[in-house]
């Protein structure tokens, strides 16, 4: 069969989305190959799309740069999570030595490396300033990726911004785009990854197979989960190129080309854990779960408890899931759209993960609210894609998803306010609602909401204390004092010289450590297991002489001694 795409063939469809253009001479393809499917130069340009990416992505970016500084420094509405990798980010840069692995391996290592260059100022990194301004430059790349996919499903230029405004607005995305949550991070280069698929199946440009390749690899390293989707884009891949004709050689160089990325990057990662850790698969168990303490369950029948808990998230999160799945499966039947079927797998999967994840850690934690947060991204990527089919119906289509997303934000922003498996959604509920300070405040989770603590320890130690070192620590309890600090290397730390040498040090400090900065927990925080009494502030060898209710700093003397029949852990 032959495709005369010759040069009078060349028109746009409607809203200024641009044809493939093929060149002036005849393409030879095989039966059953769609000419959409076919290799073909670039489209024409369209220089205001670049335009309108910019200015979706400032807006993005400025507006929860604005309100996140007012929630986090204002209301004080921000994860200790967040804290934690802000230090860790502070402490490879501003530490005394500084080093690379403060990073550490608790946590996807491009969630925190994505600080590093905020945490160039200590002071900006000790404002708490840079953790809005980093989740909300991921959640303007969201944006921009999401606009694409929109404009790829021809959706007109004014319902394209009413959807993002829409989704922008929802309670849910915007507590974790605005509060430097490490989902954002992922969820935003996963959506990326997405995007550049839906337009390789609609250009049939293998660039954008190569990006899609390159966008899931960084994904990767930002969340583990974004794999799962990096190999089902792969599927589609290959499943699309066979079902339509292409040599196996063009199957499997497509395929390759795409997965090499991915496959390099965790592979080097598994190196890397192997030799520093001596398990390659480490951080598959070790990556920490999340902001809000985990509870134990409710039932013994672990299952039944954890599907509820998906079914829950769901229907809170984004309810509108169970309309458009359904009719992306229809889609996929009736008229074998690929792409229709690959994205219901694709939001199932971002249901069940949560699931696998929680069973992986074998923890006893929840699935949260925030898992719902891909669930709700992938289901508006779907349900766009539906409108693509409508042709002369597209703004009602669109239309329809936009009364959708309302209700459902209406509806998630309800359900912040009680959810029981959450982090701080009702804490920011709250805070938008009355505009006043959450600190001190409990969340329908439990969790105690504020950083006041913190604050005035890090206030005392930045008066009264200058020797480098001269606080022995353990910084993965204390690390909001010694991000509030700006000066990590006051702190002598378990990533200083090792946690050897760090157990030496607290078991029998030397000359230099005068301080010991100990948390009240005693079930977390080690240097808290060695001196009990001085962590509740009433050992006479260890005078105290600052405390908060989370923290207390008592002097050192020459007679300290762990306590009597304490090991270090």
């Amino acid at each position: 069969m032959t495709i005369d795409t010759s040069a009078a063939e060349r028109t746009e469809e409607p809203h200024g989305i641009p044809l493939p253009i093929y060149a002036d001479r005849p393409v030879q393809v095989r039966q059953n190959v769609r000419p959409d499917m076919v290799q073909s130069p670039q489209p024409r340009s369209d220089g205001n799309h670049r335009v309108e990416n910019w200015l979706v992505f400032l807006v993005t970016v400025i507006g929860y740069s604005l309100l996140g500084t007012w929630v986090v420094t204002g209301l004080h509405v921000v994860g200790f999570e967040s804290l934690d990798r802000m230090n860790r980010a502070l402490m490879a840069l501003h530490n005394n030595p500084a080093k690379l692995t403060a990073i550490g391996f608790d946590y996807p290592p491009l969630s925190v490396l994505v600080l590093t260059p905020l945490a160039v100022s200590s002071d900006l990194a000790r404002s708490l300033v840079a953790l809005p301004i980093s989740s909300a430059i991921f959640a303007g790349v969201a944006a921009i990726s999401l606009n694409s996919l929109l404009r790829r499903c021809l959706i007109p230029g004014p319902w394209r911004i009413a959807i993002l405004a829409v989704l922008a607005l929802n309670p849910l995305v915007a507590l974790y785009a605005s509060t430097g949550s490490r989902q954002i991070v992922w969820v935003s280069l996963m959506l990326a990854g997405v995007s550049s698929v839906v337009k390789w199946f609609v250009t049939a440009q293998i660039r954008y197979v190569l990006i899609a390749g390159i966008t899931f690899s960084v994904a990767g390293l930002a969340g583990y989960g974004s794999l799962v989707w990096a190999g089902l884009a792969a599927f589609l891949i290959g499943f699309v190129l066979q079902r339509h004709g292409a040599r196996q050689a063009e199957v499997e160089g497509t395929v390759v080309g795409f997965a090499s990325p991915v496959v390099y990057v965790m592979a080097l990662w598994m190196v890397f854990n192997g030799l520093i850790l001596g398990n390659p698969v480490a951080w598959v168990t070790r990556s920490v779960s999340g902001e809000a303490p985990s509870a134990g369950l409710a039932t013994s029948d672990r299952l039944t408890e954890v599907l509820r808990d998906l079914g829950e998230v769901v229907l809170t999160t984004s309810p509108i899931t169970v309309v458009v799945v359904p009719l992306l499966v229809l889609a996929a039947v009736r008229r074998r759209d690929e792409l229709a079927g690959w994205l219901a797998i694709c939001v199932g999967a971002a249901v069940v993960m949560p699931g696998v994840a929680v069973f992986v850690r074998n923890d006893g934690s929840h699935v949260l609210m925030r898992d719902g947060l891909p669930v709700l991204v992938l289901t508006v990527a779907g349900a766009c894609w539906l409108v693509r089919s409508l042709a002369a119906g597209r703004a009602a289509g669109a239309m329809l998803v936009i009364v959708g997303l309302v209700a459902s934000g209406v509806f998630t922003g309800f359900e912040m306010t009680r959810y029981a498996n959450q982090n701080l959604e009702s804490a920011f509920i709250q805070g938008i609602r009355t505009a006043s300070s959450q600190e001190g405040e409990i969340t329908a989770a439990g969790q105690e909401v504020g950083i006041i603590s913190e604050q005035a320890m890090a206030g005392y130690i930045r008066r009264n204390v200058t020797a480098e070192g001269s606080i022995l620590t353990d910084n993965s309890q204390t690390f909001g004092v010694m991000l509030l600090t700006g000066r990590p290397q006051l702190f002598f730390d378990r990533v200083d010289r090792g946690d050897g040498a760090w157990i030496r040090a607290a078991r029998k400090p030397g000359a230099g450590v005068r301080y010991l900065l100990l948390s009240r927990s005693t079930a977390t925080d080690r240097l808290s297991q060695l001196y009990p009494t001085a962590a509740t502030g009433t050992d006479p060898a260890l005078q105290a002489v600052y405390t908060t209710d989370r923290y207390v700093l008592v002097a050192v003397s020459d007679q300290v001694t762990p306590a009597e029949g304490e090991e270090a852990p």
